[in-house]
Order: structure tokens, then C-alpha cells, then sequence
């Protein structure tokens, strides 16, 4: 799916919303959590996972065409790990809604 198919789709469930202002809200989603990560800040997303970057140590490397030894240096990288939630219904198959529990 790109990212015009999701302002789509998220246009068909909001009708009220025009198309351009979808697209500039995903748009600015994206972006903001780019930036953060960028910052090194940690995006959590209850429910569905959370962005944050690694950092992957240096190591020797071989170029599987050449077989050619490479270094590679130490870096950051983005990542992204599921919420238990999500797994679980990409496991399931199916998306199902979670509804707050009110105690009286």
C-alpha cells in the first residue's frame, strides 16, 4: 500500500474531512515521527508499536557478488517493533477494535 491509497482510505471513513487535509495530516504524521526518531527520541504508539533507532556495532562484512571482505562502521539504524496488540491480530488475521474497560 503507498501512502495515497491510506489517505484513501482514511478519506472514505471521514467524508466531513477534505481529501488535501487528509493528505497534509498523514503527510505531517510521518514527518513528525521521522524527525523524532532522527532526534533519537522514541515514538510509542499504544497499540499498535514503536519507532526508535538501534545502534549497530561495527563489524566485518563479506559483499555476497565478490566475496569481498567489507568494514563496516558502527551506526544508528531506524526500528520498529509491534505492539502486542497488533501481533496478535496479525496472527490472528483479523483486526479487532479494544474497547476501555470503565470500573464502577
Amino acid at each position: 500500500m503507498q501512502r495515497k491509497e491510506l489517505v484513501d482510505i482514511i478519506s472514505d471513513k471521514h467524508e466531513e474531512i477534505p481529501l488535501k487535509y487528509v493528505d497534509l495530516i498523514v503527510q505531517d504524521v510521518f514527518e513528525t515521527i521521522k524527525q523524532e526518531v532522527i532526534k533519537g527520541k522514541t515514538i510509542e504508539l499504544r497499540g499498535f508499536g514503536t519507532f526508535y533507532t538501534k545502534q549497530r556495532t561495527q563489524k566485518t562484512a563479506r559483499n555476497p557478488k565478490t566475496g569481498e571482505r567489507v568494514h563496516l562502521e558502527s551506526r544508528r539504524v531506524p526500528y520498529f517493533k509491534a505492539g502486542t496488540i497488533f501481533k496478535k491480530q496479525v496472527i490472528e488475521g483479523r483486526y479487532f477494535k479494544l474497547t476501555k474497560r470503565r470500573n464502577k
